[in-house]
């Protein structure tokens, strides 16, 4: 059975100019830089304050770190489920784990659906 984790943290979507700023003591920062953006996701109240757009409102849940979970098949079956029931979101990966991020509005109602799918939430 697969498990996620909640996370007990609001986290905020920025998109910077520059990574000069970016709280890195912090337990959650992820970043990601491309030829057109640089995007940081960070704990609620930690943006740069030279961020120049800021999405707060964000909730995130952990996926398993097992070697037989496949990504893909997975994201796809959460995507449909979820969409079923107008519930958007999108995927953050790191070398080891990959997170759910889902509006905060959401949290709760994707976790029942969730739930109800048979995945485990703890």
């Amino acid at each position: 059975m697969i498990e996620f984790k909640k996370l007990d943290m609001e986290i905020s979507i920025c998109k910077l100019l520059t990574m000069g700023n970016i709280n890195w003591q912090s337990p959650f920062v992820h970043l990601s830089k491309t030829d057109e953006e640089i995007s940081l996701a960070c704990i609620t109240g930690q943006e740069p304050a030279d961020a120049i757009a800021v999405e707060a409102g964000w909730a995130a849940l952990r996926l398993p770190t097992t070697p037989d979970t496949s990504l893909v098949r997975l994201a796809s079956e959460l995507l449909d489920l979820l969409e079923k029931n107008k519930i958007g979101l999108f995927v953050l990966s790191t070398f080891n784990t990959d997170y759910l991020m889902i509006r905060q509005r959401n949290y709760e109602q994707a976790i029942q659906i969730l739930s109800g799918a048979g995945y485990a939430i703890s």
